[in-house]
Order: structure tokens, then C-alpha cells, then sequence
């Protein structure tokens, strides 16, 4: 459980929802100047910066754009390891800007990631909402479980079956049903007899509900890995090199702890792929861990790893079904 914060390794940053609503915060006055037709985008940026202020708990402290009394814990890393500085120095003499904050005022340029740990232990949204909340007596949480189709009454979902250890089960909804699994529940939704009424026939599903836009218009972010590494270092500057040092089990056991209390994404970077975009294009993260310990010997023990990602993603598909059976609803659902 957890969602995206189990998914992206930890890593938090807030651009994704600041260039879907194609305001940055630097934007805004420009914006206020543009007109009163601008007003609603500003105002719903500023909305999204609330919620985010709400939400965060910042080890470092809050301030105009960062939280300080949120369930979710936010902090950064201690930068210990002297590849994160030498790559914040390259960033500066390759010509790119530094900045103090990556989720405040300014965005653009190379400086410190955070990341949501809290206690040396990760604080996603399943470990800061759902698991204090688990003790409630109204609230039963199954893991393990695939939802796999809504059961329809008079037009209103009466039920929800799940598959959980090779067995369908259902349950009975009396006031109503929450979907929040995103695009991840688009094939029980058709199996549901929610979508289009053509693709729903062929498949022999009664249609509920002639929905076209059910696992249509679905933006995916990409992704590049650049694996690198260096030869003849002779002292544990990497992750993997500073626990092959550790001879003990006692040693081992405090650097398990030291260095298991971060994701070892510490320093990134936001940049423009052109100068005249007004907003940062393209996100650089670094980190000083091999991404396959099966390589070569001198890319296990010196290896680190940059990632690239499009900010704000522009490509869009759609779901299409191979095979729509309950137990491979989401296996067989394929991007186009």
C-alpha cells in the first residue's frame, strides 16, 4: 500500500501537477497582469500549493510553499556521500543555475531532493493516512486483493467483487463506492459494463453504462536510465562500496541503518530542454548506487546511476484488452 510513494522509490517533488495546470508559481504574477480570463488557472495553482502545504510535515521547516503540521513527513537527505556534491558542482560548471528549494519559489536549477522519510523509515501515504486510521471499527482494509468488476443495481453500484487468494469474493455497498486505483482500474470498469458500448459487445459484456472515454487519454511520463562508473577509486565513496567495507555484523548492522534511512536520491536537478519554454522541461536525479550488482566487477562496487524524466508528459494513449478475464484484467490491458 501506498501508491505512487511506494512507486517512485521516495523521491517527492511537485512538478507533475504544477505543468498539468501549466502554472508555475514564478508565472503567477504574469499571470495576474495577463487579465482576469488567467484568474481561474491562478487560482486553481494556488489551491494545489494549499493542499501540498497541508498535507507536509518538512524536517527542514515550512514556509510560504512548504508545510510544517501535515501527516506526511518530508526531509532531506544528509548528503554525506561527496557524489552528490561533485555532481551539483559539474551542474554549476556545465552553466545551470542552483537552487535552494526545489518544491519552493523557484524550481529551475540543481540543489537537494527530498525524499518522504520520517524516523529512518518510509512515510508514504498508506504509512501517514491510512494505517493510523486502521484502528477505526468501521474500517477494514484488504491487502492482496484485486478488484475486478462493479456490481450495477437500479444504475447505482450495489456491490464490488475482488479476487483475494484464488477466490472471488463480493461485498455489498449500501451509500457508496470510492474508485481511486486511477487508470489501474480501467479494465474492471469495462468488465463492469462501464465504457464503450461497441468494445464492451464484442466482448460479450452487457453495457451498463456507453462510456467512450473509459481507458482513453491516458498520459504516461518517460524515462531514461544513464548507468555510469569510475575506475580505480580506492575508498567507499558508493553505497554498495561503503557496505562491502563493513567486515562485521555489527558494522554492518549501523551502516544498514545509516545508509537504509535514505533512498540515496539526494541531489537533482530541473532544467529547460530549450530556453524558450518558461518553465523547467526535464528532471535529473542522481544517485550513488549500481543499477544491476550483476554487471561487471567495477560497475558493482563504483557504479551510480542518473535518471532523466519529461516533465509534464505529452504523450497520450489508451487501453485496449487482449483477453478480458477478471483473473488478467489488468495484465492484459495493454498501451497503445
Amino acid at each position: 500500500m501506498g501508491g505512487a510513494c511506494i512507486r517512485r522509490a521516495a523521491r517527492y517533488w511537485r512538478i507533475l501537477v504544477d505543468q498539468r495546470i501549466g502554472v508555475h508559481p514564478r508565472q503567477r504574477a504574469r499571470l495576474r497582469r495577463a487579465g482576469a480570463h488567467k484568474a481561474r488557472r491562478v487560482g486553481r495553482i494556488a489551491t494545489y500549493c494549499r493542499n501540498f502545504r497541508r498535507a507536509e510535515t518538512r524536517q527542514e521547516g515550512g514556509d510560504r510553499y512548504r508545510g510544517s503540521s501535515g501527516k506526511l513527513h518530508t526531509r532531506y537527505g544528509t548528503v554525506s556521500n561527496p557524489l552528490h556534491a561533485a555532481w551539483l558542482t559539474a551542474a554549476s560548471e556545465a552553466g545551470y543555475p542552483q537552487t535552494p528549494d526545489v518544491n519552493g519559489f523557484r524550481q529551475e536549477g540543481f540543489g537537494r531532493m527530498d525524499m518522504t522519510v520520517a524516523g529512518g523509515r518510509r512515510c508514504s501515504a498508506a504509512n501517514a493516512y491510512l494505517r493510523p486510521a486502521m484502528q477505526r471499527p468501521n474500517l477494514k482494509v484488504l491487502t492482496h486483493a484485486l478488484a475486478t468488476r462493479i456490481v450495477f443495481g437500479v444504475g447505482v453500484p450495489s456491490g464490488l467483487e475482488y479476487v483475494r487468494g484464488g477466490s472471488t469474493h463480493r461485498v455489498r455497498v449500501d451509500r457508496e463506492l470510492i474508485l481511486s486505483a486511477a487508470d489501474q482500474f480501467t479494465p474492471a470498469m469495462k468488465l463492469s459494463g462501464v465504457g464503450a458500448a461497441a468494445e464492451l459487445r464484442t466482448h460479450g459484456i452487457p453495457v451498463v453504462h456507453d462510456l467512450p472515454g473509459v481507458g482513453e487519454k491516458l498520459a504516461g511520463s518517460s524515462g531514461v536510465l544513464f548507468p555510469g562508473g569510475l575506475q580505480g577509486a580506492d575508498h567507499p565513496v558508493f553505497v554498495h562500496q561503503s557496505l562491502e567495507s563493513a567486515r562485521s555484523s555489527r558494522a554492518l548492522a549501523a551502516a544498514q541503518r545509516r545508509l537504509g534511512a535514505s533512498n540515496h536520491f539526494e541531489t537533482c536537478g530541473f532544467i529547460r530542454s530549450r530556453p524558450a519554454y518558461p518553465i523547467p522541461t526535464s528532471s535529473i536525479t542522481f544517485c550513488p548506487w549500481p543499477w544491476r550488482t550483476t554487471a561487471r566487477p567495477w560497475r558493482k562496487s563504483t557504479a551510480f546511476k542518473r535518471t532523466w524524466a519529461r516533465c509534464g508528459p505529452k504523450a497520450v494513449g489508451g487501453c485496449a484488452w487482449h483477453r478480458p478475464t477478471p483473473a488478467t484484467s489488468h495484465a492484459s490491458c495493454s498501451i497503445t
